[in-house]
């Protein structure tokens, strides 16, 4: 049973995960918008929406990653069990926007529905990324 991820790994999972995720949800927007479905006001706000949910999450992981690379050991590794928090934590955040597109109804009620939901993704996705890299950082050769 795996009970360590290489640190390096882990990052680049993470940060993948939030770029495929960004990537998803704008292909998403563009599928169910093609055609005129969706009024040209709201695909802007929705835009806006998606932006202000990946943008900064993008930022604090690269933050992260570039500001500690001198100071992680390549070799290092992170217990599994750390990396699954992040992993859960995140892409429980990431993956709703494009999940609520494809099954949430209007495109009003998805960016109501985004809005509500965002101060706590934001919070639970941000604990997840910085305990992660404090630990990753923090964790020595094995």
């Amino acid at each position: 049973m795996i009970k360590d991820i290489a640190s390096s790994k882990g990052r680049w999972s993470l940060m993948l995960m939030v770029l495929g995720s960004t990537v998803m949800s704008f292909l998403v927007l563009f599928i169910v918008g093609r055609g005129g479905a969706i009024a040209g006001e709201a695909v802007r706000a929705t835009i806006n929406e998606l932006i202000e949910i990946y943008l900064p999450l993008i930022a604090m992981i690269a933050a992260f990653y570039f500001g500690q690379a001198k100071v992680i050991d390549i070799e290092s590794k992170t217990s599994i069990e750390i990396f699954t928090f992040a992993i859960l934590t995140v892409g429980l955040w990431v993956l709703c926007p494009p999940i609520l597109m494809l099954f949430g109804g209007t495109i009003e009620d998805i960016l109501e529905t985004i809005n509500l939901l965002k101060p706590y993704g934001e919070t639970v996705a941000a604990v997840g990324v910085a305990y992660y890299f404090a630990k990753s950082s923090g964790e020595q050769k094995k």
